[in-house]
């Protein structure tokens, strides 16, 4: 059975089995799954059976769900796939194995502290200490830290010398195992390595880290790995022989980072093909698309080679949707429409994701299973007040707008569906028939508008890169470019040209944002996606916050979501694609969040060196005394072979031990009442310090 093993940010693991239902992800009390991440949404994500595998869907997360360290959709999933939510991480392992960690239970140490609470409580009080109840690993870390060095300091006192090496091995034996509490291990092992003489004490302070860190390797995101090699060399960058270890570890990360990519490839091409050969061209693409989400940089080789592979998958999908629709045409005009039917949903689900799935059902009025894309289609089978003549009729002259579309005579197809819309009744079908007569209608538009700059300026759209070669434009009518090539010219509809050609006029044209909002319909409509995106990023560039929220409206229906809060803007880097509001502004605030971060840490260092922190200091070594005493003394008391009971009859040999007992006893009192002579106070300066802090 497969499995997903979840790994938090505090180092929590844990084993989900997937069965035949459907997993939710998130914050929220209905989920399968509960997280607690800040950064997840109430319901995050969904694992779906697919087939014989496995799909994750994002379900329209704040934060996203991140597939090879890129916001993913909907993707599916590969045997040793990582998601990212946050600082959780979900991995997707095919067959369930035995949970890879086990947690430690800790020994409780027996109740000394009681002794010492009133100084406990006045330190946590003044620290703040209840942040020790935060969920957050790197605030954990911390004070675990913070713990290592007072066990070093108590290890230290006169009292334990002769014990001191035990003391910090029991302290080390108590923390949580690797890879959590690295940094109090760090400390440990330094105050060990301290009580050696001479270099090769130091040496084992970073070898005694490396180590944990090899033991925990198995069970670390590469994520976590190269987190923890990165503070590793960091602590020890003046180490020659730490530094050359630690970078043996990091090419050992490269090594099988490379070793997993090139069997990925080999994988997803092996499936791939299984996929295409089945005629499951929906299932193929995803595979390489996760591929291209899991990999990162790609080589060049590579690059061409899965660039490729996408090419071969899209010719096929537009073979298999062309196919269809002469199928789906004979087939009506013999007057077997549900057959017809039938035969376009078959497709439909064999096209998913393609783009020709919207494409094909735009044409023959079916449902593509994922979204619609840009253009409204109907669906024959949705039931509703209009009678099934007026639903044909219909949707034959839909049938006939978006032939003519295909051909780029956007004109002609919106004057087509124009004609029909008044003797549309249905409110349903009425409202879809405007949405698409209104696309066309700026598409069109736009198109007439750019061929008039070609006309009037055809330099400006010279060279134009064709299959046969590089031609000039000199020129242009109402609906055909007029090109040449040496002594050669023709003139060619728009029909007639690649895709391609709209996207290198709309660049090269002037457009207001209206225009090129139209422009991104076209491409969309026309399967350029890379040059919608950028048509698009430009048309939501405006300053004009009406036009933008229109814009994003026309977006987020063109990919079949919801228009999100704020709507949609472009990423401030060119490459970066467009994002929404909220994203947007989380960008621009990580600016103010390191100004931010920068003025605290001049704060935590002026009360760092204040006679406040000199005075918590004394506190914190008498509670050190104090804690000594009282371990020096239990460690007698506990001793059931030197402090014997009952000791009836053996009064010789008791009363030594009980008069040890006695004076150690003392020792603790002592400390006590110097202790609680001890305490830090506030003036006006440092509350002044807490609450710029704050």
């Amino acid at each position: 059975m497969a499995e997903l093993h979840v790994l938090t940010g505090d180092c929590g693991e844990r084993g989900v089995p997937l069965g035949s239902d459907p997993v939710t992800f998130g914050r929220g009390d209905a989920c399968d799954v509960v997280l607690e991440e800040q950064r997840a949404s109430r319901v995050h994500c969904t694992f779906r059976p697919d087939g014989d595998g496995w799909r994750v869907i994002d379900e329209g997360s704040s934060n996203g769900t991140f597939l090879g360290g890129k916001p993913v959709l909907s993707a599916r999933l590969q045997p040793g796939d990582e998601l990212e939510i946050g600082l959780t991480v979900i991995t997707y392992v095919a067959e369930a194995v035995t949970p890879v960690r086990q947690r430690r239970v800790v020994e409780k140490r027996p109740a000394w502290g009681l002794l010492a609470m009133p100084v406990v409580l006045g330190f946590a009080a003044y620290l703040g200490l209840g942040a020790f109840e935060s969920a957050s690993a790197e605030t954990r870390d911390k004070h675990l830290e913070e713990a290592a060095r007072l066990a070093v300091t108590r290890a230290d006192l006169p009292l334990q010398k002769e014990a001191r090496t035990s003391i910090l091995a029991a302290f080390e034996k108590q923390l949580p195992p690797p890879p959590a509490a690295f940094r109090a291990r760090s400390v440990i092992a330094s105050a060990l390595a301290a009580g050696s003489a001479g270099e090769t004490a130091r040496d084992d302070s970073w070898r005694r880290a490396l180590t944990d860190l090899r033991g925990a390797w198995d069970h670390m995101a590469p994520v976590q790995r190269r987190a923890r090699l990165a503070e590793l060399l960091e602590r020890h960058m003046d180490n020659p022989d730490a530094v050359r270890a630690v970078k043996e570890q990091l090419e050992r990360l490269v090594r099988g980072g490379r070793d997993r990519a090139d069997g990925d490839q080999e994988r997803t091409s092996r499936d791939a093909a299984r996929a295409i050969a089945e005629g499951r061209l929906a299932d193929a693409l995803d595979l390489w698309s996760g591929r291209l989400l899991r990999a990162g940089a790609l080589d060049r080789a590579t690059e061409r080679d899965v660039a490729a592979r996408l090419d071969e998958i899209l010719v096929l999908a537009r073979a298999a949707a062309e196919k269809t629709l002469d199928e789906s045409r004979r087939l009506t005009e013999g007057g077997d429409a549900a057959a017809a039917a039938a035969h376009v949903t078959a497709a439909l689900e064999r096209l998913r994701g393609t783009g020709y799935d919207a494409w094909l059902a735009a044409r023959t009025g079916g449902k593509p299973t994922a979204q619609r894309g840009g253009v409204a289609v109907l669906d024959v089978a949705r039931p509703g007040p209009s009678s099934t003549k007026e639903r044909t009729i219909a949707l034959r002259v839909l049938s006939s707008a978006e032939d003519l579309a295909r051909l780029r005579r956007f004109d002609d197809a919106a004057a087509r569906l124009g004609e029909a819309l008044p003797s549309v009744t249905d409110h349903g079908l009425r409202g879809d028939l405007q949405m698409r007569l209104a696309d066309l209608r700026a598409e069109a538009a736009v198109v007439r508008a750019v061929l008039a700059q070609v006309a009037e300026t055809p330099r400006a759209f010279s060279p134009l890169r064709l299959p046969g070669g590089v031609y000039r434009v000199n020129g242009a009518t109402s609906d055909a470019l007029l090109i040449a090539k040496g002594e050669e010219s023709a003139a060619r509809t728009l029909g007639e040209l690649p895709a391609a050609v709209l996207s290198h006029l709309f660049e090269k044209a002037r457009l207001d944002d209206v225009q090129l909002r139209a422009a991104a319909i076209v491409l969309f409509d026309v399967g350029e996606s890379e040059a919608y995106t950028a048509t698009m990023r430009r048309a939501l560039a405006t300053d004009d916050d009406v036009v933008r929220n229109e814009t994003s409206a026309v977006h987020a229906r063109l990919l079949g979501r919801e228009t999100p809060d704020g709507g949609y803007v472009p990423h401030p880097d060119a490459d970066g694609g467009i994002i929404t509001w909220d994203e947007f502004k989380e960008i621009q605030n990580r600016e103010k969040i390191a100004e931010y971060t920068k003025e605290l840490t001049k704060i935590v260092v002026a009360v760092e060196t204040s006679k406040q922190a000199k005075q918590i200091e004394r506190v914190r070594q008498a509670y050190a005394k104090l804690e000594a005493a009282r371990d020096f003394a239990l460690e007698l008391i506990f001793d059931e072979v030197k402090y014997f009971y009952p000791y009836r009859d053996r009064m010789k040999e008791y009363m030594p031990v009980k008069l040890e007992v006695e004076r150690r006893v003392k020792l603790v009192e002592d400390a006590w009442d110097s202790s609680a002579k001890t305490r830090p106070r506030i003036d006006a300066k440092m509350e002044g310090q807490l609450a710029r802090a704050e």
